[in-house]
């Protein structure tokens, strides 16, 4: 499965004017955690998750609620940062959103056999989700320019 529409909500193919509307309005948590991992305002780490990501799709409720996708560690590797920045509609779409998470994660270890990145420990309702996914996650440890501490998380596909 990689689209998906319910006559309410869909999934599809981002494109560049999702980027303004889900960055405008995203979560404060996600705000939080893409400065405090890198230095990110929303337009910027949005933008770079859709130039840089090999799939990328958007989550649609009547407008942009969230993107996500994986971005390559490297050309010719076998491991991909996995990621998603959202607005606060998407606990609107809860029970739609965590019924299908688990089918896109599978999508995107059919490119990628190997999905990690960090998620800022202050951001539970995230390594909650991470867990019901079931992300493998390490210890948490400092990261970032301000040395915050984040967990790293992975997702490996099963032979």
């Amino acid at each position: 499965m990689i689209d998906y529409d319910d006559g309410t909500i869909k999934v599809r193919k981002s494109i560049k004017s999702d980027v303004k509307h889900i960055a405008d309005n995203m979560r404060e948590s996600d705000r939080a955690e893409i400065w405090a991992s890198n230095h990110l305002l929303p337009f910027d780490a949005i933008s770079t998750g859709l130039e840089n990501s090999v799939f990328c799709r958007t989550i649609v409720n009547g407008h942009p609620i969230a993107m996500f996708g994986i971005c390559p560690h490297s050309i010719v590797g076998v491991s991909a940062n996995i990621w998603l920045l959202g607005t606060p509609d998407i606990d609107k779409i809860k029970t739609v959103f965590l019924r299908h998470c688990e089918e896109y994660v599978e999508v995107m270890l059919e490119y990628y056999g190997h999905l990690s990145n960090y998620v800022d420990v202050r951001n539970e309702k995230s390594i909650r989700w991470l867990k019901f996914l079931g992300a493998e996650f390490k210890d948490p440890e400092p990261f970032g320019p301000e040395g915050l501490m984040f967990q790293h998380f992975s997702f490996t596909k099963e032979k």
